[in-house]
């Protein structure tokens, strides 16, 4: 929804300052709002689900690198814990393939192991063509999403999404750092700082 400020149907409009468990319940529902239209918009007549595809499109952005299970588990949005499930299905049709991690060349991504069970997994040529496509339909659903927003305030919600992560995770996750108009540069401990 686009709002104008200077439209008169608005400058009666007032919201009370946010709290804590709005913003927490806030994301919340978003999320599950945003995976309802995700899968009417996005998954319809792919053959995948949710948590497939959420696999898929993390295979895709790393696509020339073999990614460890663990490190696919810190990522996925849909049921981390499902991860291994979830790339059985999706080797048994053939669009990722996995190895033994001491067999590949080029060290995966993630952390690395002690045990020389483990595996690692990479999207394959028939993957990425079936991504593809879907992956461009999540794109542009996510550009209708945002349409009356702009960049500085993308940037804006990620520092404080990323900062809200970080609280979670105790300070294990990467630091974003971005500039709002140009003009600020703010981490996510800038802002726990403020």
């Amino acid at each position: 929804m686009k709002i104008d400020p200077e439209e008169d149907s608005y400058k009666d409009l007032v919201r009370p300052p946010a709290t804590p468990t709005d913003v927490i319940g806030g994301i919340l529902r978003i999320r599950r709002d945003l995976a309802a239209r995700i899968k009417s918009q996005v998954l319809p007549n792919s053959g995948l689900t949710l948590e497939q595809v959420d696999l898929l499109f993390e295979l895709y952005g790393q696509r020339s690198n073999y990614l460890t299970f663990s490190y696919l588990k810190d990522f996925v949005v849909h049921s981390p814990e499902l991860v291994s499930r979830r790339i059985s299905e999706l080797e048994a049709v053939g669009l990722v393939q996995t190895r033994k991690t001491k067999d590949v060349s080029k060290q995966p991504l993630g952390r690395k192991s002690i045990d020389a069970k483990s595996k690692c997994v990479r999207i394959t040529d028939e993957g990425v063509s079936q991504i593809e496509p879907i992956y461009k339909r999540y794109r542009s659903l996510c550009e209708t999403l945002l349409e009356g927003s702009s960049e500085p305030h993308w940037t804006a919600v990620a520092i404080v999404l990323e900062g809200l992560r970080e609280t979670i995770w105790g300070g294990q996750t990467l630091r974003l750092a971005a500039s709002i108009d140009n003009q600020v540069s703010l981490s996510p401990q800038d802002l726990k700082n403020k």
